[in-house]
């Protein structure tokens, strides 16, 4: 490969700092090129010991080196990165909630991630970081943390996912902050000719903040819900209103609870439904 060719292939590299290895006249050489942005041209900018005029590379024996601008490390690529998009994840434990990675909150090893609902290979570092390579650019891309890998049972990621638009020859940090999940248990009971009975069959619903129902579940036998991994927050337990109208029963106004981003046990937040049907009525 000539040095035209060669620096046109170059020409695609953006964003970090990159390292090229090449094997020339049998010896490895590296150098290194620093880029300002996604176009510049015809230029090889900051390029130390450059080839020479008329000089032949092998280009099978080109590797790319990509930086990740998280941890500073270099990350070898088999392909260049100029035709693929890259993200630089980061999972830490967020003990106060506040979506901000702060400087007393550890990272977190041994998560997973998906990117577009397809399991990766790729598990976050003791630094909490990780490099996903091989993103199709110029389309949505959504990437997040498989939970299952999550070393704590009651961990949850703030968000599903991150969706974002990848570039090629670039690397997109995301950060993934991580709960301690909360969880809500209660009894519902059905009150009837001045009686009281546990009613079982009830779909009870948490509800966040914009109205959106966040997880529902039906009481038990004897009238018991139990609503686990809930993400830190404000919401409000209530029945469903759409069986509550279609059995005829009249509900109870919503409870406000909160979950701590530590993490929250609430027991005993019943409800109570008046109505003269049966509540495990179909």
């Amino acid at each position: 490969m000539r040095r035209d060719e060669f620096s046109r292939r170059l020409m695609a590299l953006s964003g970090e700092e990159v390292t090229v290895v090449v094997l020339r006249k049998g010896a490895e050489k590296t150098l290194e090129l620093s880029t300002t942005g996604f176009d510049f041209g015809d230029r090889i900018l900051g390029m130390t010991d450059p080839p020479a005029p008329g000089e032949e590379y092998d280009p099978f024996k080109v590797r790319i080196l990509a930086r990740d601008p998280r941890s500073g490390k270099w990350h070898t690529q088999a392909r260049s990165l100029a035709g693929l998009g890259a993200a630089s994840p980061l999972v830490y434990l967020d003990a106060n909630g506040n979506g901000i990675r702060d400087a007393d909150e550890k990272p977190l090893e041994g998560a997973g991630f998906q990117a577009n609902r397809a399991s990766t290979e790729k598990k976050s570092s003791a630094s909490g970081t990780a490099l996903l390579t091989g993103l199709p650019t110029y389309q949505e891309v959504d990437v997040g943390i498989a939970v299952a890998t999550l070393e704590d049972p009651l961990a949850v990621p703030e968000r599903p996912g991150v969706r974002f638009v990848p570039r090629p020859g670039h690397v997109t940090p995301v950060d993934f902050p991580v709960l301690i999940s909360g969880e809500v248990t209660g009894t519902v009971r059905l009150e009837r000719g001045g009686e009281k009975h546990e009613a079982s069959g009830v779909v009870v619903q948490l509800v966040d903040l914009q109205g959106t129902v966040a997880k529902e579940v039906r009481t038990a036998y004897d009238g018991f819900y139990d609503i686990t991994l809930i993400v830190p927050g404000q919401y409000d337990i209530r029945v469903s209103p759409r069986q509550a109208e279609r059995l005829k029963l009249k509900p109870p106004a919503p409870r406000r609870i909160t979950i701590e981003a530590s993490g929250t046990i609430l027991d005993g937040i019943d409800l109570l439904v008046e109505g003269q049907a049966s509540a495990d009525s179909r």
